[in-house]
């Protein structure tokens, strides 16, 4: 029996009109789980919604999240009685399930939509706004292997006392890359299409434990077993197109030998609780990481250090606390900038893009912190504002946008860097 269908939607950069059209072509039902359903934009308040969408509409209290103002921590009002209400209507239609947030993966709803996942009989995606979106979400959010009953698993998982972290990641990549960061001493950088956003959360993880994240790789043109391990310590992704994605994998100790490891069936997929299947091609996975990781690095190059080695710490006197705060009075010159340039920088690039997004590393604040991040970012001075004389006049090309990291590197030297020279930087 297939499962129930739940669509999830950000309403965030959207047209009423259009998520109208989408629900009725899907002849679904919109649940609206914010806790206060009003906003800012009328249009998207609870008696416009009504008056649009009539019977298929339903606001959803028990399902908000009380610390909406803030975000976090997420406190779902009454998950049960949301859960009831939810359950009742998948039996007799799909359902639309919208809050604000436009970055659905900081949103409470992608919270319900787990809980959902594991413990009822739900499949959850995002929803797309016509049939190119959707046709995007559908392959994105798609079954991670076929499926199978779960086998009995061969291999016993690290422990808490590992340097390893419980998860790893398992990807499918051609012998030819592998090789050669293999042979450049076991440190490079793996480009792959497609969001890698569940290992970039893995690796938050990793780090917030103190621990490395484990990747296992299997041949491209033979798989079967693990022909490579490594370890990861950057996922970079970068958005190529209004749906597109490739992400950059930085991996260290990469090693191999003449033999497989281990058979990838060794591997269990975190979300399945099943082995991968022998014939699985797709992409990556998120597994659980095996006790043999201690027997494959028990020999290689020392793990890549938690604190980075340029940072040194003062064996002798380490600080603890300092006392800070005191009032100062100091005058100072400044020199003049014109906010009016800089709205409209950003107004060319919204009108441009429909977002902004850092010119050097292509971070987008509203992706990654949602609502708190729209219309922010900083205006770069690509001819330094301390080098202009009085009367000088700066037009819009002299503009950059940029993230505060990347603003400050561009500043970090006695000469101010270009645009190019730290996107040259970066990639290196």
């Amino acid at each position: 029996m297939a499962k129930h269908r739940l669509y999830l939607v950000g309403y965030t950069g959207k047209k009423p009109e259009d998520l109208h059209r989408r629900v009725t072509e899907l002849g679904a039902v919109l649940v609206d789980a914010r806790y206060r359903p009003f906003s800012r934009n009328a249009r998207w308040n609870k008696s416009n919604l009504e008056q649009m969408f009539g019977a298929s509409y339903m606001h959803l209290e028990a399902w908000g999240n009380l610390n909406y103002k803030s975000g976090f921590p997420i406190q779902i009002a009454d998950y049960d009685a949301g859960l009831k209400v939810v359950l009742r209507l998948l039996k007799q239609k799909p359902v639309v399930l919208m809050c604000v947030c436009k970055n659905l993966s900081l949103c409470h709803i992608a919270n319900l939509s787990y809980r959902l996942e594991d413990e009822e009989d739900v499949e959850c995606i995002e929803l797309g706004m016509d049939e190119e979106e959707q046709a995007y979400w559908d392959a994105e959010f798609a079954p991670e292997e076929s499926a199978k009953p779960v086998q009995t698993v061969r291999s016993e998982y690290v422990t808490s006392d590992s340097r390893f972290f419980d998860k790893c990641i398992f990807d499918i990549v051609k012998s030819e890359t592998l090789d050669k960061i293999v042979d450049a001493g076991g440190i490079g950088t793996i480009t792959k299409k497609g969001n890698w956003k569940s290992a970039q959360k893995f690796l938050c993880e990793a780090n917030a434990k103190e621990k490395v994240l484990p990747v296992f790789f299997d041949y491209a043109e033979e798989f079967g077993g693990i022909a490579r391990a490594g370890i990861i310590t950057d996922i970079r992704i970068i958005k190529t197109g209004k749906h597109t994605f490739v992400t950059e994998v930085d991996v260290e100790n990469l090693v191999g030998s003449d033999e497989d490891f281990f058979g990838r069936e060794e591997l269990i997929v975190d979300s399945k609780n099943q082995e991968i299947d022998p014939g699985y091609k797709k992409g990556y996975l998120l597994c659980r990481t095996t006790k043999e990781v201690d027997a494959i690095f028990s020999s290689s190059p020392p793990l890549p250090p938690l604190i980075p080695t340029d940072v040194s710490l003062d064996p002798v006197s380490p600080i603890k606390e300092a006392e800070e705060g005191r009032e100062r009075v100091r005058l100072h010159k400044t020199r003049e900038r014109n906010q009016a340039l800089v709205k409209q920088k950003k107004a060319e690039a919204l009108q441009t893009s429909g977002c902004l997004v850092c010119q050097v590393c292509g971070f987008d604040f509203v992706e990654t912190y949602g609502v708190l991040g729209k219309g922010f970012i900083e205006c770069h001075h690509t001819v330094p504002v301390s080098q202009m004389v009085e009367g000088q006049k700066t037009q819009l090309k002299d503009l950059a946008l940029v993230c505060a990291n990347c603003h400050r590197m561009l500043h970090r030297e006695t000469t101010v860097l270009s645009i190019e020279e730290l996107q040259k930087a970066l990639r290196t």
